[in-house]
């Protein structure tokens, strides 16, 4: 009880300062031991913004989130959107839009798929997000989304398909010290080229029964640039935290991905949330950041 407590009055600290605090203006810094937890936001949820928004970004960063988790696929022209699929038509009103489908396929039997790569930076920017609320969101790219954040937020950035080609230029654009790296069914070559190329960290997704194998190969493949690693609170051992600590890599427990502690939270059961909180773990995404954080009394 008396580790939650501390945790709460060093996080109000936090609070009153907007965005990334000062003197630790690094993930790395946040990351490191003995700081207050680091709430992430999964797909930058929050204040009943749509997935993947500036207003989700903004949301966050007036909220004192952490850090946000979002996502991105490619366009047509080479531009990067966030979008957690590559289907236009689950999340946006594109057939609105373009009933006859991508101008640029037109005629053609692709032309309907919806697909973030059949259409252009500049067309997907007459699309809008569908909320639920009847709210006016635009569809972001990543470069808006990066200019929101920088200095007011980190960001997770969940990489779905991408070329380093054109990916590596628009993040050499930003800090590299307030990005992490993501992907968990992508190209592992590909995001470790991208790591070295921009100096940016990585995360991973230890989506396996011997986590501390797979951290070992990560860290044989990343080398430095592993700043965290995923994992569900039952894959949480002795071994891996003694294993993680040594190699200065920190720990982040999904409550979003398997909802055990975010699904025991919204239903009144705050007691996984805080068993997570206690378990040694230095980051904890969520798709409820609102509630994780009025329990760690921010």
């Amino acid at each position: 009880m008396m580790i939650r407590m501390l945790f709460g009055i060093a996080a109000l600290a936090l609070v009153s300062l907007p965005g990334v605090s000062e003197g630790q203006t690094s993930i790395e810094d946040r990351l490191a031991p003995g700081q207050p937890p680091v709430v992430i936001s999964s797909r930058a949820r929050g204040g009943g913004a749509p997935d993947n928004s500036l207003a989700g970004i903004q949301y966050a960063i007036d909220r004192g989130v952490d850090m946000v988790e979002v996502h991105i696929q490619p366009t047509r022209d080479g531009k990067y959107i966030l979008m957690r699929d590559m289907r236009l038509t689950d999340g946006t009103n594109v057939t609105d839009i373009f009933p006859d489908g991508a101008p640029s396929l037109a005629g053609s039997a692709l032309s309907r798929r919806g697909l973030t790569n059949d259409y252009t930076l500049e067309e997907i920017a007459q699309l809008r997000l569908k909320d639920p609320q009847g709210g006016d969101h635009p569809v972001p790219d990543l470069g808006e989304a990066l200019d929101l954040a920088q200095g007011q937020v980190f960001v997770l950035l969940a990489l779905q398909r991408w070329d380093n080609a054109t990916l590596v230029p628009l993040l050499k654009r930003y800090n590299p010290s307030e990005i992490l790296l993501f992907t968990r069914y992508g190209n592992q070559r590909a995001l470790q080229e991208a790591a070295e190329a921009t100096g940016i960290g990585v995360a991973t997704f230890l989506n396996v029964s011997n986590v501390e194998g797979q951290l070992e190969e990560d860290l044989e493949r990343f080398n430095s640039l592993l700043r965290m690693i995923y994992v569900t609170s039952d894959q949480l051992t002795p071994a891996l935290i003694a294993k993680a600590k040594h190699h200065r890599v920190a720990i982040a427990i999904v409550g979003a991905a398997y909802n055990d502690e975010d699904d025991a939270l919204i239903n009144g059961n705050s007691g996984p949330w805080l068993a997570a909180f206690d378990s040694g773990a230095a980051a904890f995404l969520t798709k409820y950041p609102d509630a994780v954080l009025k329990l760690l009394g921010r």
